[in-house]
């Protein structure tokens, strides 16, 4: 899925409060739609070993999330499988 289809996704599900991802589509777009939020409980974040080295979460916006969403839940998942 491309960040834009995302981006649609969580424009227009009014009552999305679960969401998970890999990491690599958490940009700045998305935490700020995300804070628009009233009712955001649970995220997780999927991270593969080959996007360990990805772009950065926004600290800022990182920040205003949790201190928004005092009760979110996350939960990380970290995939180190490799194919050989």
């Amino acid at each position: 899925m491309c960040i834009d289809g995302l981006i649609e996704i969580i424009d227009n599900l009014k009552h999305l409060n679960v969401l998970s991802v890999n990491i690599v589509v958490v940009t700045d777009d998305v935490l700020q739609l995300l804070l628009k939020r009233d009712n955001l409980k649970h995220l997780g974040l999927r991270v593969r070993r080959e996007e360990k080295y990805s772009d950065e979460i926004n600290p800022q916006l990182w920040k205003q999330l949790g201190e928004k969403h005092t009760n979110l839940r996350m939960i990380l998942n970290f995939d180190i499988t490799t194919f050989e």
